[in-house]
């Protein structure tokens, strides 16, 4: 199976208490850790085709994103969701399904973990993955793979 696993936009990651002066800083873009993970994990663990789009560092904005799904072919996407991120995160999983509805779209992150039944209620999530996800991520891909009960998979 092909994961795409994406970090979207920071375009609305700061809060209304953050100071101006900090809003317009060029202090550089922080690595996806989170993702780097699960990506490593399936990798090293399955057979999976994994990728991770980072969508500031690799300057795709949102008008560019339905191409660059349609470029990598995912069967899958994860998303990483934040409370900051939630807007973000979710036009991320609209414009997957956009591309096309057949995509399994995941989302993860500690949002979902806090919120895991109203993430769930948004129309075009398919998965949640709550806590750690390394493990969860793969448990899911070797299931949808082999068509078998996502009821043996831990923590969706």
């Amino acid at each position: 199976m092909r994961l795409l696993l994406v970090m979207p936009a920071g375009g609305q990651t700061h809060s209304n208490v953050t100071p101006d002066r900090y809003k317009d800083l060029n202090i550089g873009l922080y690595p996806p850790l989170g993702l780097m993970y699960v990506a490593a994990y399936v990798q090293k663990y399955a057979s999976h085709d994994v990728q991770i789009l980072d969508m500031d560092a690799e300057g795709v904005g949102y008008a560019g994103l339905g191409a660059e799904i349609k470029k990598r072919h995912p069967d899958i996407v994860g998303i990483y969701m934040t409370s900051f991120t939630v807007y973000d995160s979710y036009r991320v999983a609209q414009e997957t399904k956009k591309v096309d509805s057949q995509i399994a779209v995941v989302m993860g992150g500690p949002h979902v973990d806090i919120y895991a039944e109203e993430t769930l209620d948004l129309p075009c999530v398919d998965y949640l993955v709550l806590g750690e996800g390394e493990i969860t991520v793969t448990e899911l891909l070797n299931a949808l793979e082999k068509a078998s009960n996502l009821s043996n998979v831990s923590s969706i």
